[in-house]
């Protein structure tokens, strides 16, 4: 067989690693519920059986009335342990030790996993008993109980990120556009349990959704449009709340173009121009004079939607969508 000592040492790695709790305590009810139903001799217990079972497993081709018969010789209390398990083996096709762990899904208290690369191996019920008993000795020592046990052999820990890659997308911002092209290429990258890690320091919203959607869409923001909103007076934090709009849009809108009349600096008055001159000297932001005229040629030239209120009815706008902020909801 496989290096036993090493599957065993594998174990106190894993019940240490960020998200084995979790994982264990999932797979506890689920693994509690099955062999409930299998002790009760339910259909949906069989079901869940096979859904349980590897591929190769020749169970897989039995009747639930002939699955059925070899659970039931498992729970089978008169005859000796020894005795089912071969019993089962025979009956079954498949070798001792996958047959003993149908032993551990029945009663997860009392018999120990085995894990599907031992089961292979493992042809005889000395074998077996040599492995419940180097499994008993982690009973109380490193793990609480048998389900504990198994969910360590299955666990597999997340893909270690490099801890620059963690501290460039924790610190990214909206208004980062080169930084979110970053983020999008360096996501395409990772695999599986690295994306759902990474994607935990994303705090913003927009920067969430941008970096994680497949697709993205350009788009141009009128923006002295989106500072009025209509309003008898203009408001640079209205632009802070697109963005959160945009964070929970259908559709992923990047990258972004600002457009702002030119006299917006004499619009916007007191402690907020020091938060307009913040927006005015990024690449992606402009002054323009009309700027109506200016959006609706960046709009065609990069295939981009418009976000405004105005319906710019002294352009022609044709094959170009003009979004109010709420649409985009």
């Amino acid at each position: 067989m496989k290096d036993i000592e090493r599957v065993f040492e594998s174990v106190k790695g894993k019940i240490y690693e960020e998200g084995f709790t979790t994982f264990y305590y999932e797979r506890k009810e689920w693994v509690e519920r099955l062999a409930l139903l299998l002790r009760r001799n339910s259909e949906s217990g069989l079901r869940l059986l096979k859904r349980e079972l590897d591929n190769s497993s020749p169970l897989l081709s039995f009747s639930d009335e002939n699955l059925s018969f070899i659970i039931d010789i498992l729970k089978d209390s008169e005859r000796d342990v020894k005795e089912r398990i071969v019993l089962a083996s025979d009956l079954s096709g498949d070798t001792v030790g996958n047959t003993a762990h149908l032993l551990y899904l029945i009663y997860p208290k009392h018999y120990p996993p085995v894990p599907k690369a031992i089961g292979n191996e493992m042809v005889t019920v000395e074998e077996y008993y040599s492995w419940k008993k180097r499994a008993e000795k982690f009973l109380g020592n490193i793990v609480d109980n048998y389900i504990m046990l198994e969910s360590a052999f299955l666990f597999k820990p997340s893909p270690k990120i490099s801890e620059g890659i963690e501290e460039f997308f924790k610190g990214l911002s909206f208004i980062n556009v080169k930084g979110i092209k970053k983020a999008r290429e360096e996501y395409k990258k990772l695999k599986g349990k690295q994306k759902e890690r990474v994607v935990r320091f994303l705090n913003d919203s927009y920067v969430k959704k941008v970096v994680t959607s497949k697709r993205v869409s350009p788009v141009v923001i009128d923006g002295s449009n989106i500072v009025f909103s209509q309003q008898p007076f203009p408001d640079i934090a209205r632009l802070d709340k697109l963005f959160n709009f945009m964070g929970r849009a259908k559709e992923a809108l990047f990258p972004y173009r600002i457009v702002f009349d030119a006299n917006i600096r004499y619009i916007i008055r007191g402690y907020q121009q020091s938060q307009l001159e913040k927006w005015l000297v990024l690449p992606n932001v402009e002054l323009y004079s009309p700027a109506d005229d200016r959006i609706i040629m960046l709009a065609r030239s990069l295939k981009a939607k418009v976000i405004s209120y105005d319906r710019f009815l002294e352009h022609n706008t044709s094959g170009i969508k003009i979004l109010r902020p709420e649409d985009l909801l």
